[in-house]
């Protein structure tokens, strides 16, 4: 009863998250992206994972960021592409270093690097970029 009285006045919160399941969950997630990238299951989950309170709060924001970032990007749309449905092959996508892109500023608008009409769009990677940074306005307004 609790928790529905919580749930409806829109106060309840999930248990702690284990910081060691976690990692075995991104860890599991990331082999499967290496394997295939077109596997769009392990790609959507990711930012989820990352993006997760872990026992540090937020300890993998930046992470989360550049692996939005990698994939939102029309070259990343563009490669997935060719190796989806146009039967290309790994060595295809060499020329885009697979998620080396580190350390982007998360402060930088995502009309920059971002193309709204780009052919393999994820609305969900989307809606993980705008809870991002509704997150650190959040966490910037703090301090």
């Amino acid at each position: 009863n609790d928790r529905i009285t919580c749930a409806a006045n829109g106060l309840y919160q999930r248990g702690p998250i284990n910081p060691l399941a976690q990692e075995v969950a991104l860890d599991l997630a990331f082999s499967l992206l290496y394997l295939d990238r077109t596997d769009m299951r392990a790609r959507l989950l990711i930012p989820s994972l990352l993006l997760m309170e872990g026992g540090k709060g937020g300890r993998y924001i930046g992470e989360a960021y550049d692996y939005l970032k990698y994939w939102l990007r029309a070259e990343s749309s563009m490669m997935v592409m060719d190796l989806a449905l146009m039967g290309g092959s790994e060595d295809s996508a060499k020329g885009i270093p697979f998620l080396g892109d580190r350390g982007n500023d998360m402060l930088e608008p995502p009309e920059k690097w971002m193309d709204g009409d780009m052919v393999y769009p994820s609305v969900g990677m989307v809606f993980e970029l705008a809870f991002l940074k509704c997150h650190l306005m959040i966490l910037l307004k703090d301090g």
